[in-house]
């Protein structure tokens, strides 16, 4: 909650404000086209996509993922969303789908709508999606997508990333 609160700050004194709007930078984000374009990660990672739903079965020591490259500069502010059907899950960004690893999220929940808005600490060059880190706690997502919604005004905002569930 307080998070939120610092965000809703933020807005009213105008210090993060997007100046643009792009398009889904994620290729099939909506799982249109099976789970072409994705990479996964992981011991035994296996993904699948069921009616419109990546499902990732992370049977190897529960730390499995899925990604793609994707690349994030250090002065932009990107918004990330997408429906957790089953979880929990980690939202990553870094080098490399599964590798070194800059920001990272948690979402807690099992299930719902979530939408994430970051500054990358520092340019990176993909995202993923990881599992909890329980052995045999598969995770479902769907109709994921991250855009690029302006750049910072002021130099003086900490980078980082706010989880805020809608």
């Amino acid at each position: 909650m307080r998070v939120q609160r610092q965000v809703k700050t933020y807005a009213r004194k105008g210090i993060l404000r997007p100046t643009t709007h792009t398009e889904n930078l994620v290729t099939n984000g909506d799982a249109s086209n099976g789970t072409t374009g994705w990479t996964t990660y992981g011991i035994t990672p296996v993904l699948k996509e069921v009616d419109g739903v990546f499902v990732l079965q992370c049977d190897g020591d529960g730390n499995e993922g899925f990604g793609q490259a994707l690349a994030f500069n250090d002065t932009k502010t990107y918004e990330v969303q997408f429906q957790v059907v089953a979880g929990p899950l980690k939202f990553l960004v870094g080098d490399g789908v599964g590798g070194l690893e800059q920001d990272s999220w948690v979402v807690a929940r099992t299930n719902g709508f979530f939408r994430i808005e970051f500054v990358a600490s520092r340019a990176s060059t993909h995202f993923s999606l990881q599992g909890s880190g329980v052995v045999g706690r598969d995770f479902a997502v769907r109709n994921i997508m991250i855009r690029e919604v302006g750049e910072i005004e002021r130099p003086d905002i900490p980078t980082g990333i706010v989880l805020l569930e809608i």
